[in-house]
């Protein structure tokens, strides 16, 4: 038989005893007989192994419209490369330290490896299917914590602690700061809360701690930025002596911590003070816009500037009176003197009224 027959024979034959397998399962190498009856196809062998298609990264890349699950050699990085969710993804990173290992990886380079992306997308982490960290350089948000920012669509917020910023939407360049701190309307803006459960109720605002804090402590002080370059229309505050006397000092519980006795002021009788004194701005007291989730405040320490108008008013009047008294003393010291000379004119009137009594005496003998 020529050899080209012998060649189509084989073929046939191998073609027509593949097909009849396949009909049930399709095998190569050793132990053909014994299938596996859950492989389409199966590969047998003890001393020999499968070749794949060996590509370098060129060729790899020029495949056209290449379908997930194709599986090649890549002779470039010398490494076996899997088309996955449309894209090629190298099988020997986990072993080679270009993976990180969820036991953790050893030979790390500072400055080399890290966990991140590398195109422009951003970073996101979860937790048992929720939201557990986030940065992104887009919007300008970091995130960290379980659920965290968990309905945020606002940019430049910074969120970090579990569930912090939870009920946040809208709301742009904020800062929360601990577990669960928060806000209280979803879209305030430059508001901040630290703390354990601290809430923040207005824009612009800075909340530290919850409603359990009794004592806000630095080892400084608190400073106000008083520059007069950043100063425009600048007057006298005319608020003092019956602005303080009108005020009422008390002594108070709060609602959440009753075994906790306080001084102060009442905001709404500060409120009432001003009105009545037809005082029209007092930073001392903040007015809520909302009375419904915000509050009255009271700066305590903007009571200085009344209480230093109430001083120099005292001051005035002690002026005043020292004046008057300078006046009444001097007054006094020259009717002490007058009264000196009347007293030694009563004095002689009174040696001369006794000698002449003595005269007349002697002249009655």
């Amino acid at each position: 038989m020529k050899p080209i027959l012998k060649i189509l024979f084989t073929i046939i034959l191998f073609t027509a005893s593949f097909n009849i397998s396949a009909q049930v399962l399709g095998k190569f190498g050793d132990n053909q007989n014994t299938l596996n009856t859950n492989a389409v196809l199966e590969i047998e062998s003890t001393s020999k192994g499968i070749l794949l298609p060996r590509l370098t990264t060129a060729q790899q890349n020029a495949m056209s419209s290449p379908s997930d699950g194709l599986l090649i050699y890549n002779t470039d990085s010398a490494c076996f490369v899997l088309r996955r969710a449309g894209i090629w993804r190298s099988l020997c990173a986990a072993n080679e330290g270009e993976a990180w290992s969820t036991l953790g990886n050893a030979q790390t380079i500072d400055g080399t490896h890290f966990l991140g992306t590398t195109d422009d997308v951003p970073l996101s982490l979860r937790v048992n299917g929720q939201k557990a960290g986030r940065i992104d350089h887009l919007t300008g948000n970091t995130f960290w914590g379980y659920q965290a920012g968990n309905a945020n669509t606002g940019t430049n917020n910074t969120f970090l602690g579990h569930q912090s910023g939870i009920t946040n939407i809208t709301g742009s360049n904020n800062t929360l700061l601990g577990n669960t701190a928060n806000v209280s309307s979803l879209a305030l803006s430059n508001a901040a809360a630290i703390g354990f459960g601290a809430s923040v109720n207005a824009s612009n605002k800075i909340r530290l701690g919850n409603a359990s804090v009794t004592m806000v402590e630095t080892q400084g002080s608190f400073v106000t930025v008083s520059d007069r370059r950043l100063k425009t229309n600048i007057s006298d505050n005319n608020i003092g002596l019956n602005f303080i006397k009108a005020v009422r000092p008390v002594k108070y519980e709060l609602l959440a911590q009753k075994d906790l006795v306080y001084d102060g002021f009442i905001a709404q009788e500060i409120d009432s003070v001003l009105q009545k004194l037809n005082i029209k701005s007092f930073s001392g007291l903040a007015k809520p816009k909302n009375t419904e989730g915000e509050y009255y405040s009271v700066s305590y320490a903007t009571f200085v500037v009344p209480l230093v108008n109430a001083v120099k008013e005292l001051d005035a009047k002690n002026e005043k009176f020292a004046t008057e008294n300078a006046v009444l003393r001097a007054e006094l010291e020259k009717m002490k003197k007058q009264n000196a000379v009347l007293k030694a004119d009563v004095d002689k009137n009174s040696q001369e009224i006794e000698a002449i009594k003595a005269i007349l005496g002697a002249r009655n003998k």
